[in-house]
């Protein structure tokens, strides 16, 4: 996830704390998936919305509309950047059930229509660091992965 409001220009050549990395293209949409060292994936919907995962596919932190979350182990916290003209700020909001529930489900909708599109053989690999066919399968496990775990979320992330 980019630190910068403006989108990254290329993720494939950025991405380097991603040993395991590549584009799949579904619906004419790109999509970027990285994995980390121990596996964590991370997917990025375009510029917006990304997921971030620990090794257990389990969510660990995302950008959805211009605002952070990261997991507080039971819930989301949303964290907004609020400019003024001499400061800026981070302010957090911890999601209710209703909210988090609400989150969950969108998230749901990028995952299934992934996976369907995987499954039925209608997404295509771009560039990657493995095979393209190796790729897909390990995107398309991981995808089934998240969805089997889309209640469970990583243990708090620690504010820095």
């Amino acid at each position: 996830m980019s630190r910068r409001k403006a989108d990254r220009e290329d993720l494939f050549q950025e991405a380097t704390a991603c040993p395991i990395r590549g584009e799949v293209i579904l619906n004419g949409r790109e999509l970027f998936v990285g994995f980390r060292r121990l596996g964590q994936p991370s997917f990025y919907f375009g510029p917006d919305p990304v997921y971030q995962f620990d090794e257990l596919c389990r969510l660990r932190r995302a950008y959805r509309d211009g605002d952070i979350y990261r997991s507080e182990g039971t819930t989301l916290s949303r964290l907004r950047r609020e400019q003024s003209e001499n400061a800026s700020t981070l302010s957090r909001h911890d999601l209710d059930v209703n909210e988090l529930n609400k989150f969950r489900k969108e998230m749901e909708i990028c995952f299934r229509e992934l996976h369907e599109g995987l499954s039925r053989g209608l997404a295509v690999a771009g560039r990657t660091t493995e095979p393209a066919d190796e790729f897909l399968v390990r995107v398309k496990s991981t995808s089934q992965q998240i969805l089997e775990r889309i209640d469970q979320l990583s243990p708090a992330i620690a504010a820095r």
